[in-house]
């Protein structure tokens, strides 16, 4: 009888250990599965916290690309247009529709420019980031 006694306290410890492992494999699994979320998502989820950071403090570093000030003034002279273009987002290239890349802060010639042929009343200006992003804008004559 007393050696009944004494499997069944084993077999109880042995099943004690059994649901100790079962949790810790349990817990094992939701980390993975944490781990394999944040991988995935973790890019864009940050992308949000600085933009969110950026919308409430705009002086925190790497802001000036997601508050971009971009200023692009110019004039018709004939049929060529002559203007200036400047951006708070350094090391940003300006994309100017029909025209081609200009860096971020400089002088644009451009002969033959739809907006001063008559040919269109807008063009659509890109900035693009050094990260990848980009931002559109429209310029029309004042």
């Amino acid at each position: 009888m007393q050696e009944d006694i004494q499997q069944g306290q084993v077999k109880r410890r042995l099943e004690q250990g059994q649901g100790l492992m079962e949790y810790a494999l349990l817990l094992s699994l939701v980390a993975l599965v944490c781990l394999a979320i944040l991988t995935v998502l973790g890019r864009s989820v940050g992308e949000v916290f600085t933009k969110i950071n950026c919308s409430l403090n705009s002086s925190v570093v790497g802001c000036e690309c997601i508050n971009e000030q971009l200023t692009v003034t110019g004039t018709c002279v004939g049929v060529t247009l002559v203007g200036n273009v400047s951006s708070s987002c350094d090391g940003a290239m300006i994309d100017i529709e029909g025209y081609g890349n200009v860096p971020a802060s400089g002088n644009v010639n451009w002969s033959g420019a739809p907006i001063c042929t008559g040919g269109a009343t807008s063009m659509t200006i890109w900035s693009l980031h050094p990260d990848g992003g980009y931002k559109q804008y429209s310029a029309s004559p004042s």
